[in-house]
């Protein structure tokens, strides 16, 4: 539950959501030692609901088993939740510069693709829109340089990006198996019918031995639940699926399971990730 509370250390009031200014929250805004100010803050500003985390993440340059880069969080900060694309990308625009000034190199951001995130790689990658009042481009000398071929008509990005964006592999799986407990949603792929329904056949009708599944695995209470998605995508799960000629289920699965090996897993070769990525590309394009 939301909750105020001082904060001893930097002599504040933490709890209100603080106001953004180019996206940046207002650092030690709820300063004061006059009881009616605090008072009409509890009236002026709205508690923060969640906590916003950036946190970075180094890319190793020799690429071994028995290293690991750590992430670790950068900044924090309570949210309402109430703030725009443009936000998110004038934020990313400061994290980057301030990472420049410090002789460190920012690939790309990855978030959950809310609605607001999302726009806000559209704008930084150039997809279809953009921005009079944000300029990504002009005065920067280190600018990433891609080389697209010129037959790549299907290939929608600029040939230089300040920095690139993704979505973030395990909420990109967890969304595409969230789709399939949709109980409003009606999936199919070339008539063949895609449903949850045929999980819950196998967990029926075959022994645990056979797919390791259980209900939960199917019906998750936690949405972000990532063990699920593998195990719904396992190979045994996939072989009975055929066998009961779900083609679509089959499918819708199949595609889920090379997201997961194209995004997420760790050992996966970069030609092995190009190959299962674009076929994940072009599927999901013909689909749709």
């Amino acid at each position: 539950m939301s909750s105020v509370s001082y904060d001893t250390k930097t002599n504040s009031f933490i709890g209100f959501s603080p106001q953004l200014v180019n996206g940046l929250p207002i650092i030690n805004q709820f300063q004061t030692n006059d009881y009616n100010q605090l008072q009409q803050w509890f009236q002026d500003f709205e508690k923060s609901k969640s906590i916003n985390a950036n946190v970075a993440e180094p890319l190793l340059i020799k690429n071994s088993s028995s290293i690991h880069s750590r992430p670790y969080i950068i900044s924090a900060y309570g949210t309402n939740n109430k703030y725009k694309g443009t936000d998110v990308v004038r934020k990313w625009i400061y994290m980057y510069n301030e990472c420049k000034k410090r002789n460190i190199v920012v690939v790309g951001f990855a978030s959950d693709c809310e609605a607001r995130y999302l726009k806000a790689m559209q704008i930084s990658l150039g997809f279809f829109t953009s921005t009079p009042n944000i300029d990504l481009l002009n005065g920067n000398k280190n600018l990433l340089q891609i080389n697209i071929p010129s037959t790549w008509v299907f290939f929608f990005m600029r040939k230089r990006q300040m920095y690139l964006c993704m979505q973030d592999g395990i909420h990109l799986a967890t969304k595409i198996r969230n789709r399939l407990l949709s109980t409003v949603a009606t999936l199919s792929i070339n008539n063949h019918q895609i449903h949850i329904n045929d999980l819950l056949y196998i967990i029926e009708k075959y022994s645990k031995i056979d797919h390791n599944l259980v209900k939960s695995d199917v019906f998750p209470k936690d949405r972000q639940n990532f063990s699920s998605c593998l195990k719904i995508t396992s190979d045994d799960v996939l072989n009975l699926l055929k066998e009961m000629n779900a083609k679509g289920t089959y499918i819708y699965l199949y595609l889920l399971k090379l997201v997961i090996i194209t995004y997420i897993k760790a050992d996966t070769d970069i030609l092995v990730r190009l190959y299962y990525g674009w076929i994940v590309t072009f599927s999901y394009r013909m689909w749709w």
